[in-house]
């Protein structure tokens, strides 16, 4: 049986070696890239949105992904 496309979305999401840079979870290859102050950056937008009770946040780290 096909899995739904939301399902095939998590199960894929699931195998990417994701890892908590600052406040933000990204992709460890995107991670060994990123500079300090683009992962301070990332942080202190994802902090702001989270104080303000936001769900998500537009810190630019994923800016080109079909999302």
């Amino acid at each position: 049986m096909a899995l739904k496309k939301s399902q095939q979305s998590m199960k894929d999401w699931t195998k990417d070696d994701y890892v908590k840079k600052g406040s933000v979870y990204v992709p460890r290859k995107q991670a060994e890239r990123m500079s300090d102050r683009e992962t301070a950056r990332a942080s202190a937008v994802k902090d702001l949105a989270t104080s303000k009770g936001e769900q998500y946040a537009q810190h630019g780290l994923h800016k080109g992904k079909d999302r």
